[in-house]
């Protein structure tokens, strides 16, 4: 179940590397996978992978979200930077 979590959340080439690393460790557990894959995106200088959790609702499973310009939103403070 947690090396599925962990598919979802790094895919299938670094989990494959990860596991062939625990293997050649003897850390063969879930928790040793999923600490060399942590290792492998803090070199790599990358965010923390996190799962998108989602309410079983019909009404959030199937809203569409149309991206826009951001622009707009710099009229909000009248067009003055924060600074």
């Amino acid at each position: 179940m947690q090396l599925n979590k962990l598919l979802d959340l790094y895919g299938p080439e670094e989990l494959d590397l990860a596991l062939a690393e625990a293997l050649k460790r003897g850390a063969i557990s879930s928790g040793s996978v999923g600490y060399l894959l942590d290792q492998q995106r803090r070199k790599r200088r990358s965010h923390p992978a996190l799962a998108v959790i989602l309410p079983d609702h019909p009404n959030v499973r199937n809203t569409h979200v149309v991206p826009h310009d951001l622009k707009s939103y710099d009229n909000l403070n009248g067009g003055k930077d924060d600074q």
